[in-house]
């Protein structure tokens, strides 16, 4: 079967983007494959909104104004009831996907029915360099960008199973999307890419890195306070909800050597990120009652047991990217890759 013109729904999702949300959905137009483009600003606050209308000259593009910032899964989730088609592909604002780059992912997806999401080719914008080829999940819960920095050429021509998918470009399949009642976005932001993937794969599902011409992307890896708050409360409330407690004394030696790493880093960072781990752990604390929701939601979805997921996951470290991090001196705000200049 030949995947339909009308068999997916682009989702691009922008907060504080308007720089970069035309030459986004230009490129998408660009596209025959994007059949639907929905646009969602989540309450920028830099005039995006005025703009907005300027971006539905083509008829196959949509744009939703939220009045709060639902974060990334949030704004996907709140477009879902209005989607019918078989895929859904969800794009950050900052980005630049090339004409081409949604065929093949609709293709494997549509070839192989035991893959629940692909992830493209992804580069660092003007550099050539990844950005991304699929997202390595770690039994930790950390989740490091699949070979960040590398040439494209690395990430070979062939689709492979990865161990998770990357959340600044992605194709997945609606119904597993909606299964759980949408994207899981009580994380806010950060990490939901993580989630989703180990979600998906509880669920007895692959996921694949299908090379592209390459989405472009502008990021730098970064750390601020208020990322590593969000990053570390998710990464534990994932675990807790989708892992059992014989599966977190399996992997006990890991988690306390990545704890260790985590407080020697914000250790040598000073007390705003000492005060941001320490918060993550009071947080999740406090949010006790959504992660028996969602034990209750992920036992309802689970098709295979925790042993099978963590044979999929990586058990080593991504130390370049450990080590890059510690590294640079904090940014600020929740949108660091933004504080520095492309590379």
């Amino acid at each position: 079967m030949t995947v339909g013109p009308l068999d997916v729904t682009v989702i691009v999702v922008g907060f504080n983007d308007r720089d970069s949300l035309p030459g986004c959905v230009d490129a998408l137009t660009a596209d025959p494959a994007a059949a639907r483009i929905v646009v969602v600003d989540n309450a920028s606050t830099d005039g995006t909104a005025e703009i907005l209308g300027d971006l539905t000259v083509d008829p196959r593009v949509e744009t939703i104004r939220n009045r709060e910032n639902l974060g990334y899964a949030g704004a996907v989730s709140a477009v879902l009831p209005s989607v019918t088609s078989t895929y859904v592909a969800v794009l950050n604002a900052d980005t630049i996907p090339p004409n081409g780059w949604l065929t093949p992912q609709l293709a494997h997806l549509d070839a192989h029915p035991e893959v629940a999401a692909t992830s493209p080719t992804v580069t660092l914008m003007g550099s050539g360099r990844l950005n991304a080829a699929g997202l390595d999940v770690h039994v930790t819960g950390l989740a490091f960008n699949r070979l960040l920095h590398g040439t494209v050429a690395e990430a070979g021509t062939t689709p492979i199973e990865v161990p998770g998918l990357q959340g600044t470009a992605f194709v997945v399949r609606r119904e597993l999307l909606e299964a759980g009642g949408g994207w899981y976005s009580q994380g806010f932001l950060y990490h939901e890419d993580a989630e989703l993937s180990w979600t998906l794969r509880l669920m007895g599902y692959r996921i694949a890195f299908v090379p592209t011409p390459p989405v472009e992307h502008r990021y730098a890896l970064t750390m601020s306070p208020e990322k590593l708050f969000l990053l570390e409360r998710n990464r534990w409330e994932m675990l807790l909800a989708n892992t059992g407690l014989g599966t977190r004394l399996r992997v006990g030696p890991l988690l306390l050597w990545t704890e260790l790493m985590m407080w020697g880093y914000c250790l040598t960072r000073g007390g705003s990120m000492l005060g941001a781990k320490w918060r993550s752990y009071r947080s999740v604390g406090q949010r006790r009652q959504i992660i028996a929701e969602r034990r209750a939601v992920i036992a309802g979805l689970r098709r295979v047991d925790d042993r099978e997921v963590l044979r999929a996951l990586r058990w080593n470290y991504t130390w370049d990217q450990l080590l890059s991090v510690g590294r640079r001196p904090p940014t600020q705000g929740r949108r660091g890759n933004r504080d520095l200049p492309v590379r």
